[in-house]
């Protein structure tokens, strides 16, 4: 059976959609993250304890699956466009490969460890999405946090 049919066929009620897991996601928070120039640790802090009220979390967590030392690190170079206003989200640009919508537009998109592909209103999972995500998971997480994303999934992976 098709997985995407298996989930989108069951009954539409709270208890029985699955929903997307992040806590299943490997922590890297220890790695592929952009130093911190010691003279400017204590803006950093000052900027993490700003986005943690503004957001309502640690944003520290984030460090999981994403490199918020180096979106710190842009913003303060003055780069614009780096994060949304309205919904927070930031540029790929700093995703780690754990990352679930881990994306070629990622610092850490490498040969050998590409990420996925962005297109107009989609997006297109890569070898690497699917070395750190289980293709319900990738599903679950778009239909529920990208749900005006079509997401394409290659074959072998539906």
């Amino acid at each position: 059976m098709d997985f995407i049919q298996g989930i989108t066929n069951q009954p539409k009620t709270s208890t029985s959609i699955p929903r997307y897991d992040e806590s299943k996601a490997i922590d890297m928070s220890n790695q592929y993250n952009t130093p911190i120039p010691p003279e400017l640790m204590p803006e950093y802090l000052k900027w993490v304890q700003q986005e943690s009220r503004k957001k309502g979390y640690d944003v520290r967590q984030e460090a999981k699956s994403y490199d918020i030392q180096g979106l710190f690190l842009a913003l303060h170079e003055g780069e614009g466009n780096l994060q949304d206003e309205k919904t927070g989200h930031s540029t790929d640009r700093f995703k780690k490969p754990n990352h679930i919508s881990f994306s070629n537009e990622s610092k850490y998109s490498v040969n050998g460890m590409e990420g996925g592909k962005w297109g107009i209103g989609e997006f297109t999972p890569s070898k690497t999405n699917f070395q750190f995500h289980d293709p319900n998971d990738i599903f679950m997480y778009f239909r529920d946090r990208e749900p005006n994303i079509k997401l394409n999934l290659p074959e072998g992976n539906k």
